[in-house]
C-alpha cells in the first residue's frame, strides 16, 4: 500500500502545504503539526495472485493543488509450480508495474494506475502476467495537465551463467537488460503512449532524471554500461506528441575519454533547459553545468565549477527571477574525506 500525507503549515510561512510520501512499514514526519489528511492506497486488482506489495518513489503536485504519487505495485507471482531449481530465472520471479496515483486537493483518490511497459520476446499479453520490472523515477506535468514518467524498465532478458552452489557451479539463468521508458498519461488518467530508449552498443541503461523543455520536448538524462563493462551516457530527446525520438545528446564531448555522470536535469529561462553532472575526476572540478537551447535542441555552453574534486551532485535548482542556477552536491574535504 502507499501512504501519502498532507501536512498543512502556519500560516506565517506562506506555504499552503507540504507534502509526505511514505512507504508501508515505515512512517514520514513532516512537522509536529496535525496533519490535515492521510490517504492509503492499494494496488490490489482482479488478475493479481500476488499478495499485496506497493510502494512509493516519488510525488509532485500541480498548480489546482492535485497530489501525484508515482510508485509500484506487484503485479503478478510468475514463479511456476513447482520452482525450478535455483537460481530462478528473473523472468519467473514476481515483478512490479508502475503506479501512479492522483489525489484531489482534499486527498480523494481522482484516479489510479497501473502500467507495465512492454518486455521484448514476452509472449505474454496481459499486464498480470507480463514479466518487466518497471520502476518510475521522475515525473513532469505538461502545460495541458498531461503528465510524463520516466522510469527504468524492463528491455529484454538476456541469457547469463552465474555460479551457484559449493563448491560454485556455473549455471545458466536470465538477466534483465534495463531501459529508459517514458509514459504519457492523460489528464484523465490513461496512457497516452510509451517509449522505450534502447540504443544500439549498450548492454543496460539507468534512467536519471527528466526536464520540459519550452518546446514541449521532454529531455532525460541517463548513464549505460557497455559490453567492454565501461560507460556511456547521454541526454535523450523526446517528443511530446507521439513520443518520437529527436535527438540523442552527449555531455561533455570534448572530454568524454572520461566518464562525466549526469545527476539532475532542470527547465531553466529563455528555452534553455540545464543538466548538472559529476565530471571526471581528471577536470578537478566540482560540477559541470551544460546548457541546451531548446530551439537548436543542441548543447549551447558547458561550464566546469571551479572546486575540489566531486563525490557526486545531490540536486539543482533554477531562479525563476534572473534564471540564475543553484547546484548542491559533496566533495572531498581537506583531509580526504
Amino acid at each position: 500500500m502507499i501512504r501519502t500525507l498532507l501536512q498543512s503549515r502556519p500560516s506565517a510561512v506562506r506555504i499552503p502545504f507540504a507534502l509526505c510520501a511514505a512507504l508501508l512499514g515505515t512512517s514520514a514526519i513532516c512537522s509536529a503539526q496535525t496533519p490535515t489528511w492521510v490517504r492509503t492506497w492499494d494496488g490490489a486488482r482482479p488478475g493479481v495472485t500476488a499478495p499485496p506489495r506497493d510502494s512509493a518513489t516519488g510525488v509532485l503536485a500541480d498548480a489546482a493543488g492535485n497530489v501525484y504519487v508515482l510508485g509500484l505495485s506487484l503485479s503478478n507471482a510468475n514463479t511456476p509450480v513447482p520452482p525450478p531449481l535455483p537460481p530462478i530465472p528473473g523472468r519467473f520471479l514476481s515483478h512490479d508495474d508502475l503506479a501512479v496515483v492522483k489525489l484531489s486537493p482534499d486527498g480523494n483518490v481522482v484516479w489510479s494506475l497501473t502500467y507495465d511497459f512492454p518486455t521484448l520476446g514476452d509472449s505474454n499479453v496481459t499486464p498480470q502476467t507480463q514479466s518487466g520490472h518497471d520502476v518510475p523515477l521522475e515525473g513532469v506535468l505538461g502545460t495541458d495537465g498531461s503528465l510524463y514518467v520516466l522510469a527504468q524498465v524492463a528491455y529484454r532478458y538476456d541469457t547469463g551463467t552465474v555460479n551457484v552452489g559449493n563448491p560454485p557451479q556455473p549455471t545458466e539463468t536470465t538477466i534483465p537488460a534495463y531501459g529508459l521508458g517514458i509514459v504519457k498519461i492523460s489528464p484523465s488518467g490513461s496512457v497516452v503512449w510509451n517509449t522505450i530508449y534502447f540504443p544500439s552498443g549498450v548492454t543496460s541503461m539507468n534512467p536519471i532524471s527528466m526536464a520540459l523543455g519550452d518546446s514541449g520536448r521532454r529531455y532525460a538524462a541517463y548513464s549505460a554500461l557497455t559490453p567492454s563493462n565501461g560507460q556511456t551516457q547521454g541526454v535523450l530527446v523526446v517528443d511530446s506528441t507521439a513520443g518520437t525520438t529527436v535527438a540523442g545528446l552527449l555531455l561533455n564531448a570534448a572530454g568524454a575519454s572520461a566518464f562525466t555522470l549526469p545527476r539532475v536535469v532542470r527547465p531553466g529561462t529563455g528555452g534553455r533547459v540545464y543538466v548538472a553532472s559529476t565530471p571526471p575526476t581528471s577536470s578537478g572540478s566540482s560540477a559541470l553545468l551544460s546548457v541546451i537551447d531548446d530551439a537548436t535542441v543542441s548543447i549551447v555552453r558547458e561550464t566546469f565549477a571551479p572546486g575540489p574534486v566531486s563525490r557526486g551532485i545531490v540536486g539543482m535548482v533554477v531562479r525563476p527571477v534572473d534564471g540564475s542556477v543553484a547546484i548542491s552536491g559533496n566533495v572531498n574535504g581537506a583531509g580526504g574525506g
